[in-house]
């Protein structure tokens, strides 16, 4: 994709058009092309979990498992809300309140 004002344009139609058909409440982005050394944010200061900014490449990186035959598409996953941190190695969790899906949080210990 070229840069300039045209393309980032585009690029922000086609975020909001993915966000409005995936049903999503927010949606925040950030990215910067290697090559050619441009880059750009849509919402920038919007707040999210941590939780929440790694799915996007872990579903990549699913996704791309499917794609090499690697993963079955119908995979299931046990549900869990421990997380490690960073720095420490403490553990996390978040909190039912914080949750931003219901569903899911209620299936704490189950496969999905």
């Amino acid at each position: 994709m070229s840069s300039g004002p045209a393309s980032a344009h585009s690029l922000r139609r086609r975020i909001e058009r993915i966000k409005d058909e995936a049903g999503a409440e927010a949606v925040a982005i950030a990215y910067h092309d290697y090559e050619t050394d441009s880059g750009g944010s849509v919402r920038p200061h919007r707040w999210f979990h941590a939780a929440s900014t790694i799915k996007s490449p872990i579903l990549l990186g699913v996704y791309g498992a499917i794609a090499d035959g690697r993963l079955p598409p119908h995979s299931r996953v046990h549900v869990r809300n421990r997380f490690l941190s960073v720095p420490d190695g403490s553990v996390f969790r978040v909190e039912s309140s914080r949750d931003a899906n219901e569903e899911v949080h209620d299936a704490l210990g189950k496969m999905l």
